[in-house]
This record gives C-alpha cells, sequence and structure tokens, in this order.
C-alpha cells in the first residue's frame, strides 16, 4: 500500500502579498475551508470535476463507500 502526503506551505501569503484582506475576516476563513473541503473531495475522488455542483452527490456518494464517516465530516 502507498502512502502519499501533501505538504501545505505558506497558505495565506499571497493574499497578504495582494492586500486582499479586506473585509470580515470570518468570511475569508469560512471560504478557505470551503476550498480546502473541495480540495479534499478532488483528491479523494481523483478527479477535478469531482468538487463541480452537477457531480458534488455522485463525489460524496464515492467518499462514502470507499472512505472513513470522518473523511466525509472533514469534507463537509
Amino acid at each position: 500500500m502507498a502512502l502519499y502526503r501533501v505538504w501545505l506551505s505558506g497558505v495565506g501569503i499571497a493574499d497578504i502579498l495582494d492586500g486582499t484582506i479586506n473585509g470580515n475576516v470570518h468570511q475569508h476563513i469560512q471560504t478557505d475551508l470551503q476550498d480546502f473541503g473541495r480540495l479534499i473531495l478532488m483528491l479523494a475522488c481523483n478527479s477535478i470535476v469531482g468538487a463541480q455542483k452537477e457531480h458534488l452527490q455522485t463525489s460524496l456518494d464515492i467518499v462514502q463507500r470507499s472512505y472513513s464517516h470522518d473523511l466525509k465530516n472533514l469534507i463537509l
């Protein structure tokens, strides 16, 4: 069984350098968490289109069948 790791480094640096942090910080945090869930969903389904609205329910079904309940909760 192969193990894969995803390393995240410098998350949020582009926002700081752009100066696009104007507005509600909580809204930015919510958007970041939604994007993180989409990323995990795409990785779990091995498909970029897995996080599109048209394929969302099918992708969640794949995650539910193939992975733990905790992963599905992380995505949602």
